[in-house]
């Protein structure tokens, strides 16, 4: 991300966009972590915690792919190429873990779609202003 033209306005509210989005993503983890301490289920903290790592490492790579495109930074076949990449490698990751049954697929679930809510956040944040 260095080599993004940091002076250019659209650049910092992307990049701030994320940033916001990942960290209420955190918060609304935060809150379910707690839940699931008060039960006494570390499976389940577990899997909540590779759900919000999982959706967050996905979220970052897409986040600076468009960005990069929009800035002019990095070719079509170069993005094509991260996107087929980061595809693979999610759907191989998340049939890995589910498989071994490293976690609970409903609680590994509840963690990714942190990232969902969050984004649900910022998009009404953003609507408002």
């Amino acid at each position: 991300m260095e080599n993004m033209k940091k002076n250019d306005p659209g650049t910092q509210e992307a990049l701030s966009f994320v940033r916001r989005t990942i960290v209420v993503s955190a918060a609304i983890l935060l809150f379910t972590l707690i839940a699931a301490l008060i039960w006494g289920n570390t499976r389940i903290q577990i899997s909540l915690a590779a759900g919000f790592a999982v959706a967050s490492a996905s979220f970052a790579i897409l986040s600076i792919v468009v960005i990069r495109l929009l800035v002019g930074k990095g070719s079509s076949a170069w993005v094509f190429l991260l996107g087929i990449f980061k595809i693979i490698l999610v759907g191989v990751l998340l049939w890995w873990i589910v498989s071994k049954g490293i976690v609970e697929p409903l609680s590994f679930l509840g963690g990714f779609s942190t990232l969902v809510m969050a984004l649900m956040v910022e998009m009404f944040r953003i609507k408002r202003a």
